[in-house]
């Protein structure tokens, strides 16, 4: 509970700000009125004071951690600078050769012809030059 307490104190003064922080707002306001209460009863025991009193008792804050709508946007503007870098890397190291232009102009091979790829149908047989005419020796 120590870590989560603060005080602050205006200069020249006595008077000071005890701030709260917890899960809740309700959570962090009982916590900072309870603080408060026990100062107020233990201070008389500690220091020659008796006119302690608690100008304003706690209220209820707003919630400032986390920042659901910052850590979305910057997930988002991460996400997509890596993606945009992840395709970048990807196109600049990619070696493959996509046209005959890129042999011929960039390295200066000559193109001696193509080959073209067809698809066959699933249907499509062979027939072997031979007839199988099998006679019969009697």
């Amino acid at each position: 509970m120590a870590g989560s307490i603060s005080v602050t104190t205006q200069q020249q003064s006595q008077v000071f700000a005890i701030n709260a922080t917890a899960n809740t707002p309700e959570k962090a306001k009982v916590e900072a009125n309870a603080v408060a209460e026990a100062f107020k009863a233990q201070i008389p025991k500690i220091m020659n004071v008796n006119n302690v009193t608690i100008v304003a008792p706690a209220t209820n804050g707003k919630q400032t951690s986390p920042n659901v709508k910052l850590f979305t946007l910057a997930g988002f503007v991460i996400g997509l600078i890596l993606s945009f870098a992840i395709v970048l890397i990807k196109e600049m190291s990619n070696t493959t050769v996509r046209d005959d232009d890129y042999l011929t102009e960039t390295l200066g091979l000559t193109n001696l012809g193509q080959i073209a790829h067809f698809h066959v149908a699933s249907s499509f047989k062979i027939n072997s030059g031979r007839k199988s005419n099998k006679r019969r020796r009697v």
